[in-house]
């Protein structure tokens, strides 16, 4: 399991950039040219409850989206026509740990179909298992991708999708919140030397909302 991950990273920065904002029920988005990303810094706030060695990392205001991660993290931001997505991953040895901010997605958070949103959703993650499977290839492994069904899951205190996925011994997960206007996600990926306290703690500390109120 020497898979280098930091090239995973770099990889997934790019996959999930471009999957998000150019899927929206499974079809391509026109990009806008000239509209430039804004970039939502992740902002380091106060919780007593955090694990030793890890911080919570919010990322913008309305409404506000947090999460713990063991690094600060990187951060990208893309814009088109219809959303703007800010991406923020954290790199702990053996695990990746990743959110995003999809604000703007319109229709597809507010009203769309249930099988829209599981469609939105399944895109996502699919393009995040597809940069892992081309971080692999780099390093000469091929391993076969795996993806479950979207199932209904509560996270953050609202109604959310999660998907898990496996690519050869790695596995990984996602969950989704649709709310508003816009979409909030968590996501990891990790080998079998992850410990499991790692990854579940990252999960649990998925808040939409003031952790001080």
């Amino acid at each position: 399991m020497k898979t280098n991950l930091k090239l995973f990273k770099v990889l997934l920065l790019m996959f999930l950039a471009a999957v998000c904002i150019a899927t929206t029920w499974g079809q391509s988005l026109p990009a806008s040219p000239g509209l430039p990303a804004t970039f939502i810094q992740p902002k380091v706030i106060e919780d007593r409850s955090v694990r030793a060695g890890w911080q919570r990392y919010q990322f913008g205001v309305e409404p506000p989206f947090s999460v713990i991660l063991p690094v600060a993290p990187d951060v990208t931001a893309e814009r088109n026509a219809t959303a703007l997505v800010n991406t923020y991953l954290s790199n702990k040895g053996s695990a990746v740990y990743g959110a995003s901010r999809l604000d703007g997605i319109g229709r597809i958070s507010e009203s769309a179909t249930e099988d829209e949103r599981q469609t939105f959703f399944r895109n996502f993650i699919e393009g995040f298992a597809r940069g892992f499977q081309e971080a692999l290839k780099k390093d000469n492994l091929k391993y076969e991708m795996k993806l479950s069904e979207p199932r209904k899951v509560t996270a953050a205190g609202h109604e959310a999708l999660q998907q898990d996925l496996t690519v050869g011994a790695f596995q990984g997960s996602a969950q989704l919140v649709f709310l508003g206007s816009g979409a909030f996600c968590v996501f990891s990926i990790w080998n079998p030397e992850t410990p499991a306290a790692d990854r579940e703690a990252f999960f649990n500390s998925f808040q939409l909302g003031d952790i001080t109120k």
